[in-house]
């Protein structure tokens, strides 16, 4: 599981500016508190402190750090391929032993009967669109 999700996760090119202004030096911010998609973006500010390394644990006390990405001079990075549950992350700068705010993400994927219900309107309204377009159809060929 530790190798699809590090294979999972999405390193995004250097940003110029966040979108979001960081209240601490180096302060992470989820782009959501939740998820129901399985992937989502934790943002900081580089220019403020030099972290070089983004932990993830199980735990909000990371007494078993279950993940480490490298993440040198970047100032985002997306997540993805998590199961349900609460995942904690924070950085950590390896030259001056500093740690970051720690964030929580839950993921909450939908259920398996929501999926199939909006497969199932997809493929009533694909139906209908269908049907419409026949009709109309045979009717200019007449």
């Amino acid at each position: 599981m530790k190798l699809l999700q590090s294979l999972c996760v999405i390193l995004l090119l250097f940003t110029s500016s966040l979108s979001k202004a960081a209240d601490s030096a180096g302060a992470l911010m989820p782009s959501e508190q939740s998820s129901s998609e399985g992937y989502y973006t934790l943002r900081w500010d580089y220019s403020r402190a030099n972290f070089s390394i983004l932990q993830m644990s199980r735990d909000q006390s990371f007494a078993a750090i279950e993940q480490t990405y490298p993440v040198p001079s970047m100032q985002q990075v997306t997540l993805s391929g998590y199961r349900d549950g609460q995942y904690f992350f924070r950085l950590f700068d390896e030259q001056s032993n500093r740690y970051s705010n720690v964030v929580a993400v839950t993921v909450q994927h939908r259920s398996l009967n929501t999926a199939f219900q909006l497969f199932a309107l997809g493929l009533v309204l694909f139906i209908i669109l269908l049907s419409i377009l026949l009709s109309q159809s045979r009717r200019r060929d007449r």
